[in-house]
């Protein structure tokens, strides 16, 4: 600024930075000599604030200079000490990533003990370093230690990046302004800021946060892995409930079931098509809205390369799928001497309520309560409602049925019960020898 015919210039920013461009100090209106003490005891001063949590801010001003010399020799005035406290949910939200296997990394341009103090009271853990020492190590396999990056550019958060990415890590990273863009392109996952970022981050990112929280992105990842458990259960009870059907009219021709010397078998077209119908339909589109397992957060990530059908799950549907196809021949042989419609009914009801059966044993695995889905159990009420209406109203004619005792139901209840309980137990025993949980 031109005051009274002089340029005069005012500089801000980081204490240490300013205090070492000063040769001059501003004391009760008059300008002296900045000694080796005075500097000392500056330093002492910031690193008081700094250790505090506390932003910290030098000031000096020039005179007399052009703008390329206007920073050196300046004049000291003071420090400005300013709180930005993190928000009270961070602290929760970053102990929920350590207990998800998700490692949480500062990376700012904060004072380093500024930045040491705060990470210290969000709970991440790891030495702290600055930018300037990054080109002295070997980043690669210094960066699984280190938790706080302080005083860094843009440079830097690229180079950490490829590091962690190098190590094989799924790397997500937060940023801002237009100098993030570089290292929230590189990250598996970029994430900009949606209130404060600029238009170049945002362009850069594959997620933007609307409300610019860290918790949100904890939420996120939440919610993703509930859509991809969802996903597991919907393709493990699709998968398992036709292996089953499968099975029990494969089974049943090797067998040859015969009635006066002709073959029968457990179920007719209509009547498979009816099971696809009823039990493929409502209940494994309930499953999409399933709720998050409790334990959900608790769980390491998977890994990235494992697809959908896992070992422990393809175990699970040849297990289960045989349970099924010896609990309905069974009861399907159990009827038979009562005539091939009674047969018939039982076989069918029989793999409705087994494939029900199947479903809540595949979504114990994920600790959800029975009734915690209500379109699940309105789904599963209208399976029993409708297959009900099939044996006991007029509608049996259409598919060859025919109506159940009270000895039959309790036949089918039992053998549901036994599936249910011999079917945790292989499921716990899959586990064991999978060293998977779903």
């Amino acid at each position: 600024h031109k005051i009274n015919g002089k340029l005069t210039s005012y500089t801000k920013g980081a204490p240490d930075i300013i205090l070492s461009r000063c040769t001059k100090i501003l004391v009760n209106g008059k300008v002296k000599t900045l000694t080796t003490a005075e500097k000392k005891k500056i330093t002492a001063q910031i690193k008081g604030f700094t250790t505090q949590a506390l932003r910290v801010l030098g000031f000096a001003y020039n005179t007399g200079k052009q703008k390329a010399a206007a920073e050196k020799g300046m004049v000291f005035v003071g420090l400005q000490a300013m709180i930005d406290p993190p928000r009270e949910e961070v602290k929760a939200a970053i102990e929920k990533c350590k207990t998800a296997g998700i490692r949480v990394i500062m990376i700012t341009g904060d004072h380093l003990d500024t930045a040491s103090a705060i990470a210290k009271e969000l709970g991440i853990e790891g030495e702290a370093v600055e930018g300037k020492d990054i080109a002295k190590m070997n980043l690669r396999k210094e960066v699984e230690k280190i938790g706080v990056f302080a005083r860094v550019n843009p440079e830097h958060k690229l180079q950490i990046v490829k590091a962690l990415k190098a190590n094989g890590h799924i790397t997500a990273m937060t940023g801002d302004g237009v100098n993030d863009a570089p290292a929230l392109k590189q990250a598996d996952i970029g994430v900009s800021m949606g209130i404060t970022g600029t238009d170049v981050a945002k362009e850069a990112s594959s997620m933007i946060l609307t409300d610019d929280n860290f918790t949100s992105i904890v939420s996120a990842v939440e919610e993703g892995r509930n859509i991809y458990d969802n996903i597991k259960k919907f393709v493990n009870y699709l998968l398992s409930s036709n292996m089953g059907e499968v099975l029990v009219l494969f089974i049943a021709m090797l067998i040859g079931f015969t009635v006066d010397g002709a073959p029968v078998l457990p179920l007719i077209a209509i009547q498979i098509l009816w099971v696809n119908l009823i039990t493929d339909g409502l209940p494994a589109l309930a499953l999409g809205v399933d709720p998050a397992d409790p334990k959900i957060m608790l769980r390491k990530p998977r890994n990235p390369k494992e697809g959908i059908i896992s070992r422990n799950m393809l175990l699970n549907i040849i297990v289960i799928g045989i349970l099924v196809t010896i609990g309905v021949l069974f009861i399907f042989n159990y009827g038979l001497p009562q005539g091939v419609a009674k047969a018939q009914t039982l076989a069918l009801t029989m793999l409705v309520v087994l494939e029900i059966v199947r479903l809540e044993m595949i979504r114990s695995q994920y600790h959800t309560g029975f009734f915690s889905n209500k379109w699940l159990t309105a789904a599963i009420g209208t399976v029993f409602v409708l297959q009900l209406a099939i044996i006991y109203t007029p509608a049996r004619e259409i598919f060859r049925l025919t109506p159940l005792s009270l000895v039959d139901w309790a036949w089918i209840i039992m053998i549901g019960a036994g599936m249910f309980v011999i079917g945790k137990f292989a499921s716990l025993w899959i586990r064991h020898v999978t060293h998977q949980d779903d």
